[in-house]
């Protein structure tokens, strides 16, 4: 039977919407979601999904609940998102399951209902669907509609870093890290952190970074930890423009710049760090604008 992919010729995945197949209008329609060799157009995309979901298709109904869910060619609802993932979840979309655990959890067109989150996460999560298992193990770790478990943490996250969540290694190295579950292992912390941070993401960047920065289970460098965290900054995540700041201040891997310090403080401080804050009142705006001033 043949599939339609990233791969497929548009022309021939066209010829193929047009004969009425499922996989074809979806795969369509992520293009238009992203701009993938067609002029971006998100309320095409959502025609295209809500065709395809007429058909009963699962996935298809999960995709059409996303796109209410996230306002995609649509007017935002939750209660019509989870609509579509309560079907698609009874007709087996692990997908499906994981969203409305997600909806439960964060009460989004539902109540809060923690338990039912773990329910939904547990259902996805056994039938081996990456981002439930990395849920499930965040409640055991967290004690969320269940008791308390690491050890049971980390056997969820270990499945998700197995198939492939890069969140899930993260989250697993730092058990080993800290020893939450299990021994305290630097070794395998750094390979997981190691492993995401090479894929590009910034959480692991971070997090690597802090060790090379602080010389847990690694000689101090200074030069990678400063790499890492510029990375991750990079990308706007939020929680390296604190190590960065100091990084510049203290000349970690770059040339001492107050200048710069005070940037990344800012943008940390506004974002709620308070040790940013305190570090920026530090410095001293007096003598900051009177350097700024010498030097022009």
């Amino acid at each position: 039977m043949k599939t339609f992919d990233e791969t497929t010729p548009l022309d021939e995945l066209q010829a193929a919407v047009k004969q009425g197949n499922v996989e074809a209008k979806c795969e369509l329609a992520w293009r238009y979601r992203w701009g993938s060799g067609v002029e971006k157009d998100e309320k095409r995309s959502f025609e295209l999904f809500f065709e395809a979901s007429q058909t009963d298709d699962p996935t298809a109904l999960n995709n059409v609940g996303f796109c209410y869910a996230d306002g995609i060619g649509v007017k935002q609802d939750y209660d019509a998102a989870n609509r579509y993932y309560r079907k698609a979840a009874k007709l087996g979309c692990f997908a499906a399951m994981n969203n409305l655990g997600w909806n439960y959890l964060n009460g989004l067109g539902l109540n809060k209902n923690p338990n039912a989150a773990v329910r939904w996460f547990k259902k996805a999560a056994e039938g081996d669907y990456s981002q439930a298992q990395n849920n499930l193990a965040f409640c055991y770790q967290n004690g969320i509609g269940v008791k308390r478990d690491y050890k049971e943490a980390n056997r969820w996250y270990e499945a998700a870093s197995s198939n492939g969540s890069l969140e899930a290694s993260v989250n697993l190295g730092w058990n080993y890290q800290m020893g939450n579950g299990c021994k305290v292992d630097c070794a395998k912390a750094i390979e997981l952190y190691e492993n995401a941070a090479e894929k590009g993401l910034a959480s692991a960047q971070c997090n690597l970074a802090y060790v090379y920065l602080y010389g847990l289970g690694v000689e101090h460098d200074y030069d990678k930890a400063f790499k890492l965290y510029s990375a991750a900054a990079d990308q706007g995540f939020v929680e390296a423009f604190g190590p960065l700041a100091v990084c510049y201040e203290q000349g970690f891997g770059t040339m001492k710049n107050v200048f710069k310090a005070r940037e990344f403080y800012k943008i940390a401080a506004s974002h709620g760090d308070a040790e940013a804050k305190r570090r920026l009142e530090a410095l001293g705006t007096d003598s900051i604008d009177l350097l700024s001033r010498l030097i022009r």
